[in-house]
């Protein structure tokens, strides 16, 4: 996280970019992404299930165990994540009556 803020700082703070600047910063965020690679994964794997759900799409969640979820965020050494057998969709909650 250290190294995404201080890349994002340094495009925020270049306010006339040349094409080495650009090259540089992908460079730096494909670096970053290499080393993190089962973590993002599993943060997208998270991220698009909960959006799936959310917008009650069947068939888009991952099978990400709750042991797994609640340390995603602190790394993982998997690299698949199952899709999960179809279910039914969720409906949205009901508003209040007012």
């Amino acid at each position: 996280m250290k190294r995404w803020s201080r890349l994002y700082a340094d495009i925020f703070l270049q306010t006339s970019p040349t094409a080495d600047d650009v090259r540089r910063w992908t460079e730096e965020r494909v670096a970053i992404e290499e080393e993190c690679i089962g973590e993002l994964r599993a943060l997208v794997f998270d991220c698009e299930d909960a959006a799936a759900r959310a917008m009650s799409i069947p068939g888009r969640q991952h099978r990400i165990l709750k042991l797994q979820r609640l340390f995603i965020h602190f790394g993982t050494f998997q690299q698949e994540f199952p899709l999960m057998p179809d279910q039914s969709p969720v409906s949205p909650p009901a508003l209040p009556a007012e």
